[in-house]
């Protein structure tokens, strides 16, 4: 570290004492701002991930772009091949898709959309598609939604947007439906040519007819709340959703979840609970629609203030002008209850802090 940032001085014209200098922004950097971490014989890294990730990205694009040591052939089949399955890449790889040419984000974007899965090893018991068969196509969407001008590659774009309709044509798992539905929504959403089609997605994907399953590994009664559910009594139905979920967790006295019940929450349960929701409400609120906008806005389980900030922000659970995380209660008297996507509210749940559905979201059951 000191000797990239004394280098990098000797090149300023006007300045001496490099050593020095360097060392006053090392010691800056880490004992006072915080943003470095010192791992021993003068060796650095950045704290915050954030950095991590734009420093990775910076230098593949500048391999790319500047050194030359890199073709898009390279980026594909040494970068995006390795590392589109790792949600801990991701980030980096839009970085880079958000810094490249439009037509070189193209052919990220049909190497994806080119990778051989076997689809059939990703359904369910019911052969419901599963999400994990088409996280190349959505991590695709993502990449597009890096581009700020698409004219350029509008064939791909098209061609990206045609596969996915191809797909809600299939039986899918819920989480799949809701994830391209998500996918639409966010990287089309000027998009009038796709407004049409995008009021049938996700209820079109949904199938209605089909009779509830109320497992309950604790014998809990979920059919009051699967009726509330169905007269659309939103705010009803999500005091019964706390009180079952209490019901489950024996933590009926206390009528809040704290981390411990929440990590153990059986998956049974968790599921029926989630399915009627995003069922009964045409795929607007469930904490399955809670955790793809979680993941949407970068949501991780080291993510920032910030990310738990935003997220709030999207389903209406933060106040950015008074910088007020906000309680169900205040949601419904002032939000228009149930008007933002995902705002669903444990109302008791939420008297505690409102960060700590982050632990339900992040379950992998979900």
């Amino acid at each position: 570290m000191l000797a990239i940032l004394v280098d990098y001085l000797k090149g300023l014209e006007g300045l001496d004492k490099h050593r020095e200098i360097a060392d006053r922004i090392i010691r800056q950097l880490h004992e006072r701002n915080f943003i470095l971490c010192l791992y021993g014989a003068e060796t650095y890294g950045f704290v915050h991930r954030t950095f991590l990730e734009f420093f990775c990205a910076a230098e593949f694009v500048d391999r790319f772009e500047k050194k030359r040591e890199l073709s898009i052939q390279d980026l594909c089949n040494q970068v995006l091949a390795i590392h589109w399955q790792d949600p801990t890449w991701h980030e980096v790889l839009r970085l880079i898709a958000g810094r490249l040419s439009e037509k070189f984000v193209a052919e990220m974007i049909r190497y994806l959309m080119n990778i051989s899965i076997d689809r059939q090893a990703h359904r369910d018991d019911l052969q419901r598609l599963k999400r994990s068969g088409i996280e190349n196509i959505l991590f695709a969407a993502e990449l597009l939604n890096e581009v700020h001008n698409r004219l350029p590659i509008i064939d791909t774009a098209n061609d990206l947007l045609e596969t996915i309709k191809a797909f809600s044509q299939e039986s899918l798992h819920i989480n799949s439906a809701i994830a391209l539905a998500n996918a639409v929504n966010t990287v089309w959403q000027n998009d009038n040519a796709v407004s049409d089609w995008m009021k049938l997605v996700p209820i079109g994907l949904i199938d209605f007819d089909a009779p509830d399953e109320l497992k309950s590994e604790k014998g809990v009664d979920y059919q009051k709340l699967r009726d509330l559910l169905r007269s659309a009594e939103w705010e009803a139905a999500d005091k019964e959703t706390n009180r079952v979920m209490c019901e489950v967790a024996g933590r009926q006295k206390e009528r809040w979840l704290n981390k411990e019940s929440i990590d153990t929450f059986p998956c049974a349960d968790l599921q029926t609970i989630d399915r009627l929701w995003v069922k009964y409400s045409g795929g607007k609120f469930g904490f399955s629609i809670q955790k793809q906008i979680w993941l949407s806005v970068g949501g991780n389980p080291e993510a920032s203030y910030d990310i738990y900030k935003i997220f709030c922000d999207r389903v209406g659970w933060y106040e950015p002008v008074k910088e007020n995380f906000l309680m169900s209660s205040l949601v419904y008297s002032q939000q228009n209850s149930f008007s933002f996507q995902g705002n669903f509210l444990i109302v008791e749940f939420f008297e505690v802090f409102v960060w700590e559905i982050i632990s339900l979201l992040s379950r992998r059951d979900l």
